[in-house]
């Protein structure tokens, strides 16, 4: 039974979990920003100077647009780029609207067409990293961070407190909580004789009054859970004389 937090509350195993998810989901739901090669004028000659000034990332996407009939698109190695030459067996991209998703690093591509990488036909778009958001995707990310909240909310590791400690649930626990940190979720377990005793939760008027109201089931088991609300969370005993000797405990869970 756990007695207090210390400096991490959650399993180091849940925390681990948690963000691996997080990584996860930002990889899945991060926006990808699209570009049209060439803009206005397409893949075309003379595209070599188009990447300037852009900020690429992996994951983004080249839409290449051309007249089929006339150019392809090849994906090659730098060596490849400066040579204007495609490797023997190399599958051509021959749509005429081609969309390829950047990969990490450099990307190149050129047209295999006779003389037209020569010309101009190709593009090299450097420095593809991870990087920092794009403000264009702030809305996507606020979402995703208010998840990993909450998820660490759902999963992280309640603690267990005996009331009473090793005396259990008797006479004079009124005290009891005093320097404890206690969270909603955390659990109280009450242990005692269920034949001299019982717990039963109460408003702040019967914690005060050491009364308890009219239909409200006691818990009679000896050796009872209760998992702790947000708030001030009041218990007696309601055998004659209990409450009044100090068998009550006000709890107060962030």
């Amino acid at each position: 039974m756990a007695q207090g937090r210390g400096s991490a509350r959650g399993s180091s195993a849940a925390v681990l979990a948690l963000v691996l998810l997080c990584v996860l989901l930002h990889g899945e739901f991060a926006e990808s920003a699209v570009y049209t090669v060439g803009d206005r004028g397409g893949w075309s000659f003379n595209t070599a100077n188009w990447p300037k000034g852009k900020r690429f990332r992996a994951g983004d996407v080249l839409v290449f647009r051309y007249n089929a009939k006339a150019h392809n698109v090849v994906p090659v190695s730098a060596a490849g780029y400066r040579s204007c030459s495609a490797p023997k067996g190399v599958r051509a991209l021959t749509t005429g609207n081609d969309r390829v998703t950047l990969k990490r690093g450099a990307n190149y591509f050129i047209c295999s067409f006779p003389g037209h990488c020569q010309a101009g036909m190709k593009i090299a778009a450097h420095r593809c990293g991870m990087g920092s958001a794009r403000g264009s995707s702030a809305a996507a990310v606020l979402p995703l961070v208010l998840l990993c909240v909450l998820l660490h909310g759902e999963f992280a590791e309640s603690a267990v407190y005996t009331v009473g400690d090793r005396g259990g649930w008797s006479f004079n626990t009124a005290n009891w909580p005093k320097g404890k940190r206690f969270r909603a979720g955390d659990v109280l377990v009450f242990k005692y004789n269920p034949k001299a005793h019982n717990v039963v939760p109460v408003s702040a008027a019967g914690y005060n009054s050491c009364s308890a109201p009219r239909g409200v089931r006691a818990l009679t088991t000896g050796n009872d859970r209760v998992t702790l609300k947000r708030g001030v969370n009041y218990f007696i005993c309601s055998f004659p004389g209990h409450c009044q000797a100090g068998m009550k405990v006000a709890v107060t869970a962030a």
